[in-house]
């Protein structure tokens, strides 16, 4: 049975109001890391995730595989699941991954598969390209279901040691569910600066083509070896964000929570396996 309330805050997420602005319900959040840091992981180095820089996966060494969680505002009926996947080849890497929004009255679903590479130039720098087709599939209770296929790109240079810069072009194709009904498009910049061994500054700059410029930035901190802090925000719409990680050998679990200026918290969490 659809709800009211729920399809009233469902609404609210997508359409722009005075109440809430948004990018789209597919810029959604892909990893607990990414949800503390303000969703600013365009230029995170071996970032993974739904939302990370398709170029992210060539600086990942090892296999691993991500699972994901997250609830907007506390309600079951605004729950996001994911699990990505990543395989270093010959200098590369594959990538895949699937998630899901929402519950049985509307429910979202992608399944991703896709590539990134990357090779060094000058005495120690590296750049990265990458490339995934997402299959979206939308279902809609009482009204039916539609897909579509969209192509994203990103770029990802290491600048300077301790500098990177990442581009990330979402849905280049212009998918369209049905005739003059598009799938979201973007473009994505941001920087990622060490500042100190343990201590990084992330800023991204996103635009969707049908929605005001986000700004998204964060910090992350490693205070002792195996403990990881975060911290960010986002405008359009405001929200303030807050995490933290811990990381033994090849395990790492993350946590995340996310403030709404109007619509309260938003809590997310991951656990990542390499080998």
């Amino acid at each position: 049975m659809i709800r009211p309330g729920w399809i009233v805050v469902y609404l609210m997420l997508i359409i722009p109001s005075a109440a809430s602005t948004a990018q789209s319900t597919m810029d959604g959040v892909g990893s607990a890391r990414a949800a503390a840091l303000g969703r600013a992981t365009t230029a995170l180095p071996g970032d993974v995730g739904s939302q990370a820089n398709p170029a992210a996966a060539a600086a990942r060494a090892p296999r691993s595989v991500h699972l994901f969680a997250h609830e907007s505002f506390g309600l079951a009926e605004l729950r996001r699941a994911a699990v990505d996947l990543v395989f270093p080849v010959f200098g590369g890497a594959l990538l895949g991954g699937a998630g899901t929004f929402g519950y049985d009255a509307y429910r979202e679903s992608y399944f991703t598969v896709g590539g990134a590479y990357g090779w060094g130039f000058g005495t120690s720098r590296m750049a990265h390209f990458g490339l995934y087709a997402r299959y979206y599939h939308t279902s809609i209770a009482s009204y039916g279901q539609a897909g579509a296929v969209g192509l994203t790109a990103g770029s990802h240079v290491q600048v300077l040691p301790s500098l990177s810069f990442g581009v990330v072009a979402a849905n280049i194709n212009a998918p369209q569910w049905a005739e003059g009904i598009a799938l979201p498009q973007s473009l994505a910049v941001g920087l990622a600066y060490e500042a100190a061994p343990g201590f990084m500054v992330v800023l991204d700059a996103l635009k969707d083509i049908d929605f005001p410029l986000s700004v998204r930035g964060g910090v992350e901190t490693r205070p002792l070896p195996p403990l990881v802090l975060r911290a960010g925000f986002t405008t359009a719409p405001t929200r303030f964000t807050a995490g933290l990680g811990v990381q033994l050998g090849a395990l790492t679990a993350d946590v995340a929570a996310e403030n709404h200026q109007v619509l309260g918290w938003s809590p997310s969490v991951g656990f990542s396996a390499a080998w």
